[in-house]
């Protein structure tokens, strides 16, 4: 059984007369489908996706909150002369890149980092870069960003922080609700955008969709909800289920099965 239709069977009955529209975002992708059921039938309709997903959400929030501490958007002195230049942020977006941190873990990198320590400005939040490198950890700032995140998207949650005390000590980045939804407002755009596009195939309109299925745990985030709510703001919002959704639905399917 594919995904979705396992998703679609999980999430119950469909309002009377309406379709249902799957919402799966994963680490690297964003899937929609739109599905029928008649009795313990479903049926797609029409599918999509976007190679958006919650790594994207992270690294978002890491450029925008944490890589400033570290030294991005700052100054670098020249060698020889008086002048200065701005850090380059290519060494940043790769630090805010889960599958790109192990390459920057080389010599050359190192050596890099400890130049800009020595000739940055402020020189302490190159340091902090410097050590990041120096003692490898690219992926517990990954994980601390992924639970700020979690944290500041919880139910009445207004302010949160990214821990980064592993790399000095009282070092938090402030994040709070406002922040998440301006810093990933472009992500929920594509997303927006993907499922317009789902119902395009599908040849419906907005307002033919009674249900809205969250599935993965990036679904759930607050400005994701919003996007979807303003896009059809007819349809109920099935979210309870959205760890599990698609095991449960395959569950469901094998307990009809006559062996």
């Amino acid at each position: 059984m594919f995904e979705p239709e396992a998703a679609a069977l999980a999430a119950g009955p469909l309002p009377k007369g309406k379709l249902g529209l799957i919402i799966d975002i994963g680490g690297g992708t964003s899937d929609f489908s739109v599905f029928e059921r008649d009795g313990d039938d479903t049926r797609i309709i029409a599918s999509h996706g976007v190679r958006v997903g919650g790594t994207d959400f992270d690294k978002a929030i890491s450029i925008s909150r944490v890589m400033p501490l570290l030294g991005r958007g700052g100054e670098i002195k020249n060698e020889i002369g008086d002048g200065r230049h701005t850090a380059p942020s290519g060494i940043f977006n790769d630090l805010a890149s889960w599958e790109k941190i192990p390459f920057l873990y080389t010599g050359e990198m190192r050596r890099l980092a400890a130049r800009f320590h020595r000739l940055g400005v402020p020189p302490e939040v190159f340091k902090r870069l410097s050590d990041v490198l120096e003692l490898e950890l690219g992926h517990d700032i990954a994980f601390a960003v992924e639970a700020g995140k979690i944290r500041v998207n919880a139910p009445n949650a207004h302010e949160a922080a990214i821990d980064l005390r592993i790399i000095e000590k009282h070092l938090w980045a402030r994040l709070d609700a406002d922040d998440l939804q301006r810093i990933l407002a472009d992500h929920a755009q594509t997303i927006h955008a993907a499922a317009i596009q789902t119902l395009r195939g599908a040849n419906l309109s907005a307002d033919q969709i009674g249900q809205i299925v969250f599935v993965g745990g990036s679904s759930l985030m607050a400005v994701i909800e919003d996007t979807m709510v303003r896009l059809f703001p007819h349809a109920t919002l099935e979210r309870t289920e959205a760890f599990t959704a698609v095991a449960d639905g395959l569950a469901i399917a094998a307990s009809k099965l006559r062996w």
